[in-house]
C-alpha cells in the first residue's frame, strides 16, 4: 500500500457533501484500510486541517460523524492505534466546533455514544463534555487549542495509569503477607539503595500532587 500525503487525504475529506450514511461509510472504510501508525498519523492530522478550516457547519458535522464511525469501528476491531491517535484531534475539534449550535449537538451526542460504548477513557470523555459546556470561545485560537489538547490527553494518560498502578498497588498490599516495615529496613541498610529509595519516595508525592490538582482543574475527580 502507498504512503498516503497530506494533501491527498485532505481531498478525500473535503469530497464529503452530505452526512448521508452511505457517504460516512464510504470515507470510514477507506481510512480503516490504514493500520501503520504514519498513515494513520496523516489521516488524523489532514482530518483535523479539514475540521479547522471548513467554512460550513455541514462539513464540520459530515467530519465529526466520519471520526466517530472510524473510531466505533476501531473499537469493535480492537484496533488500538486508531482511538489514541484521534483523542488528541478530537479535543481540539470540540474547542472549534462548540461555537456552532447545529455542530454542538451533534458533538454533543456523539460524545455521549463515546461514554456509553466505552469507545474513549472515561477521563477523556470528561475532558470532552468540559470543553463542550465551557464557555470559553476556542475559535480563534486554533494552534493554542491543538497544543492545549495535547497536553490534557497526555496528563489524562498519565493520570490513569498512576491511577491503576495506585490501586493495584494497595490491593496486593491489603492481601499480602509481607511485613512492609521489615522490607523497607532491608532496603534501607545499603547506602545506595536508600538514596534510591527516598527519591523514588519524594517523585511519588510530588506526581501524587501534581494529579490531584490537575484533576481538579479538569474536573476529572
Amino acid at each position: 500500500m502507498t504512503g498516503l500525503t497530506m494533501d491527498a487525504v485532505m481531498r478525500r475529506f473535503q469530497d464529503i457533501h452530505s452526512v448521508s450514511q452511505e457517504a460516512i461509510e464510504t470515507i470510514s472504510l477507506w481510512v480503516m484500510h490504514y493500520k501503520d501508525k504514519k498513515s494513520i498519523d496523516t489521516i488524523v492530522e489532514a482530518w483535523l486541517e479539514c475540521f479547522k478550516i471548513a467554512k460550513k457547519d455541514e462539513q464540520r458535522i459530515a467530519l465529526f460523524y466520519v471520526m466517530n464511525d472510524v473510531v466505533q469501528r476501531a473499537k469493535n476491531k480492537h484496533m488500538d492505534v486508531l482511538i489514541p491517535a484521534f483523542q488528541p484531534a478530537v479535543l481540539s475539534a470540540v474547542t472549534m466546533g462548540k461555537n456552532s449550535a447545529s455542530v454542538k449537538q451533534v458533538m454533543s451526542r456523539c460524545i455521549d455514544i463515546f461514554a456509553e460504548r466505552q469507545v474513549f477513557t472515561e477521563a477523556t470523555v470528561n475532558v470532552m463534555k468540559n470543553m463542550l459546556q465551557s464557555e470559553e470561545n476556542g475559535e480563534g485560537d486554533e494552534s493554542f487549542a491543538e497544543l492545549d489538547s495535547e497536553e490534557v490527553y497526555r496528563k489524562i494518560e498519565l493520570f490513569e495509569r498512576g491511577r491503576l498502578i495506585v490501586n493495584r498497588g494497595m490491593e496486593v498490599i491489603r492481601n499480602g503477607d509481607f511485613d512492609c516495615k521489615a522490607l523497607m529496613k532491608e532496603r534501607m541498610r545499603d547506602r545506595t539503595v536508600a538514596a534510591q529509595l527516598v527519591m523514588e519516595t519524594q517523585q511519588v508525592l510530588f506526581f501524587s500532587h501534581f494529579f490531584r490538582v490537575h484533576s481538579m482543574f479538569y474536573k476529572l475527580l
